[in-house]
């Protein structure tokens, strides 16, 4: 950044890079209490319940069981004729 100017936002000093004159003087914004405004109002973080995220861990271990389970099954049977009567013929 080159030129004779200053950059006096307080809240942005932290992101330059080199060496800083002190502002002679302090910006004051249009803000109730004369602070910077943010962009976008603050994130709003819901937490899902302990008892659902149980509900969901145990769902998802049980389809994980059965996908196992019909994996099996089909390896093991897979000469009977109703797993070949269940492929597609080509």
């Amino acid at each position: 950044m080159e030129g004779n100017w200053q950059f006096c936002d307080e809240n942005m000093q932290a992101e330059l890079v080199g060496p800083r004159e002190p502002c002679p003087y302090s910006v004051i914004y249009n803000s109730p209490d004369g602070k910077r405004v943010k962009d976008r109002p603050s994130s709003i973080t819901l937490d899902m319940h302990v008892g659902l995220q149980g509900l969901f861990i145990a769902l998802a271990a049980l389809g994980l069981l059965l996908a196992i389970a019909i994996t099996l099954y089909l390896a093991y049977h897979h000469q009977s004729n109703l797993v070949k009567a269940s492929q597609v013929q080509g």
